[in-house]
């Protein structure tokens, strides 16, 4: 790898000849990597709190949908990051929260 340009920025950038790649996988953040991290953890600055489950923890979108309904407490950002409809995750969670 040849030189890492402010490996603590949002979007960690490495320096290949005359290129700059963007290296969003380089991104961490309590001990998660990559894009979706970097755009929850900036979305998140200055929000009262954040609550946070994820599929490689909670493979079940009831689980997921579960935790999060019982940790939100009010107040927070929650971040629903999915390639696709997840099983219709965001109408559960919606409905679960009382927000329908």
């Amino acid at each position: 790898m040849e030189k890492l340009i402010d490996a603590a920025a949002l979007t960690p950038l490495q320096q290949v000849g005359d290129f700059l790649i963007k290296r969003e996988d380089l991104f961490e953040v309590v001990g998660v990597h990559g894009g979706k991290a970097r755009t929850c953890w900036d979305m998140a600055q200055g929000a009262p709190g954040l609550v946070t489950a994820v599929s490689r923890r909670f493979s079940a979108q009831g689980a997921i949908v579960a935790h999060v309904a019982k940790s939100a407490q009010g107040g927070e950002i929650v971040c629903v990051f999915s390639n696709g409809g997840f099983g219709g995750i965001h109408g559960k969670l919606l409905e679960r929260l009382g927000r329908v």
